[in-house]
């Protein structure tokens, strides 16, 4: 009986060191493998070391970067005062061809100017002449014609409600702009001609519309009805000859009967190319 349990115990130490044997073969081989993966990431870490020293090289080699200052990309910097800019003139409005005040004491021309934007805008929205804070001539003096009128509201969310009620109204109240940045203005005026440069290649009507607050050039919708150049004033009356004339494109005209018998016209034009949006 001793024998026997002699010779069951030399099989189990047998079958745990072949069982060891086996974990540690297997530990080894996961070894072989993570010291691969780590060699891998070792060289991929120095690649990316290496990228990082040629752009910090390259950005401190760059005009945008000045002795003393951090590495910031000179573009960096432009955008960032644009916003800035924007952000600053996002509660103005601009006012165009209100009659320059006779006073020539300053105080009192800015305080005609104020009593006549206010009493302006009264006839949008009886809440909108409280919410008008201040009011300055832009420019120099002109005896040709009246200077731009600077409008602080006071917030952005006010003036874009100006801008809106005034274009709904037809015609306007009064030629207005939000007040846009050098950028802004460049980039509505490349917009302009290429709006121009695509109706003289074909495109029919074609016009300018904000589009999230962005200028777009969008195709119009409806055909029917009069259109206004947006922000301004309506345009003059068109001779009846002269529309009588032009049978045919953008510009007609139809006549009707009214109930005493007069003929009388109404118009129905399309402002494509030369629009007043401002």
């Amino acid at each position: 009986m001793i024998t026997t349990s002699k010779f069951e115990t030399q099989n189990m130490m047998k079958e745990l060191v072949h069982g060891i044997n086996t974990k540690i073969d297997s530990c080894l081989a996961k070894y072989d493998a993570l010291a691969a993966r780590v060699d891998q990431i070792q060289m991929d870490v120095e690649a990316i070391k290496g990228e990082n020293l040629a752009g910090r090289v390259a950005v401190l080699e760059s005009p945008g970067v000045r002795a003393g200052q951090a590495a910031v990309p000179l573009d960096l910097e432009k955008q960032f005062a644009e916003l800035e800019e924007r952000r600053k003139r996002a509660a103005n409005v601009i006012i165009f061809n209100y009659p320059e005040p006779q006073a020539s004491d300053v105080v009192q021309a800015i305080n005609h100017d104020l009593v006549s934007i206010k009493s302006s805008l009264d006839q949008l929205a009886p809440d909108l002449s409280a919410l008008a804070l201040r009011v300055a001539r832009l420019g120099s003096a002109d005896a040709k014609k009246p200077r731009p009128i600077k409008v602080t509201f006071d917030a952005p969310a006010t003036a874009t409600r100006v801008l809106s009620l005034n274009r709904s109204r037809q015609p306007p109240l009064f030629a207005a702009s939000s007040d846009r940045t050098l950028a802004q203005r460049s980039y509505l005026n490349e917009l302009r001609n290429e709006l121009k440069t695509r109706t003289d290649l074909g495109e029919p009507h074609l016009t300018i519309k904000y589009v999230s607050g962005i200028p777009t050039i969008v195709a119009l919708k409806g055909q029917g009805t009069v259109r206004y150049p947006k922000n301004g004033p309506a345009p003059p009356p068109i001779p009846a000859k002269r529309l009588l004339s032009k049978c045919q494109g953008p510009e007609h005209e139809t006549f009707s009967t009214s109930p005493s018998g007069a003929p009388h016209h109404s118009r129905h034009l399309i402002y494509i190319r030369n629009m007043a949006i401002t």
